[in-house]
């Protein structure tokens, strides 16, 4: 059994992969996302469908997000202002929206967006950048040991994702048009309302009800989706809870369960 998480690159990732497909020993194919099993299965002229290729987007373990606290309690214990609060997780890397948030930023003065994760060196240069636009309703965090995660998505009112039309990753690739993005999963359990970019992968995951989408790297859209989503906090309430019910079916001991379905071990 195989999972794979994205399209197989350099010279030898295309032929490994191949290799396994046309090899007597292969069982089962995992992928994150039905873009790419239809990726894969015209790259490689092969049917690729179940029971052999399994869709099974990321998860989320769900227990660590229950019984979060509200978000004026979270950001109490967090040692944040009070105020309405927009939250981003993940890594800074070129193509995860973060322009597009420091425009929001800089135009919505009276939120604080508040940002964890990235590598020591990202911070360190956003937080230069920063200071010298004088912008200081970022709240740069820094590396969140996961454990504590979900508390600082709690203590959010929205979590933004606003991905670009190019999503870079640690490798330099583009993902854009096969991500399963983890955090996709932790802001769904987090129960609040998520304001994403309008991909059509992440559509297989959210939609209408479950989230707000956006066109991508269109500041205006955004500014007014999360002025909205400030003003009409039963709005933010049904988005919230209707993320968190659709969460219990992206835990990692169901996707577990369905990846081996099946199968005979011995």
């Amino acid at each position: 059994m195989l999972e794979v998480h994205d399209r197989p690159t350099g010279n030898m990732g295309p032929r490994l992969l191949s290799a396994f497909l046309h090899g007597k020993g292969a069982r089962r194919m995992i992928v994150t996302t039905e873009a790419l099993r239809a990726w894969l299965a015209a790259y490689y002229r092969l049917p690729l469908e179940e029971p052999f290729a399994l869709v099974a987007p990321n998860g989320v373990d769900l227990e660590r997000y229950r019984g979060l606290p509200e978000p004026a309690d979270a950001r109490a214990a967090l040692g944040l202002l009070e105020g309405f609060t927009a939250g981003y997780t993940g890594h800074l890397y070129a193509g995860r929206g973060l322009e597009l948030m420091l425009t929001l930023a800089r135009r919505m003065q009276d939120v604080l967006f508040l940002w964890a994760g990235g590598e020591p060196e990202a911070v360190e240069d956003w937080r230069h950048r920063l200071g010298q636009m004088e912008v200081d309703n970022i709240r740069l965090l820094g590396f969140v040991p996961n454990e504590r995660l979900p508390f600082v998505q709690a203590a959010c009112e929205v979590l933004l994702m606003p991905y670009e039309r190019r999503i870079a990753v640690s490798s330099g690739g583009d993902t854009a048009a096969t991500a399963s993005p983890m955090k996709l999963f932790e802001y769904l359990a987090a129960g609040r309302a998520i304001l994403a970019s309008d991909l059509p992968v992440l559509r297989e995951v959210l939609n209408e009800g479950n989230a707000q989408l956006l066109p991508p790297e269109e500041p205006d859209a955004w500014e007014d989706a999360l002025r909205r989503m400030w003003k009409y906090p039963e709005r933010r309430a049904r988005l919230g809870e209707a993320a968190r019910q659709d969460a219990s079916r992206y835990s990692w001991t169901e996707r577990a369960s369905r990846a081996l379905a099946g199968l005979e071990l011995s």
